[in-house]
């Protein structure tokens, strides 16, 4: 909580740990986005780590995504979500969208 603090004060204490800090980090994006000074509302998901720590990283931004839905649906905020792709990631296509790429020649 803010309180009294300085900006000094606030910046020393600015900050969150996905992994560990996933459940206090959802409800302070809640707090400050569906307050009611906002009606749409856009989280970006570009969180990144080496080895098995991605996978507890996206977990966690899953959650703090599907959380701020729910509370924007609750609130009248509309949220948006957005991601970065990677060439890892797979995306299904319908099979009429594949063989229209094969014909134009991008794939």
């Amino acid at each position: 909580e803010q309180g009294d603090m300085t900006d000094s004060e606030l910046c020393e204490a600015a900050g969150g740990d996905i992994l560990t800090d996933t459940p206090e980090l959802l409800n302070w994006i809640i707090q400050v986005t569906t307050a009611g000074e906002y009606s749409r509302v856009f989280v970006g998901n570009y969180v990144y780590m080496g080895g098995e720590a991605f996978v507890r990283a996206a977990v966690a931004m899953d959650l703090i995504i599907t959380g701020l839905v729910q509370a924007g649906r609750t609130k009248g905020v509309e949220v948006a979500v957005g991601w970065l792709g990677s060439p890892a990631t797979c995306h299904l296509i319908p099979e009429a969208a594949y063989k229209a790429c094969e014909e134009n020649k991008v794939l």
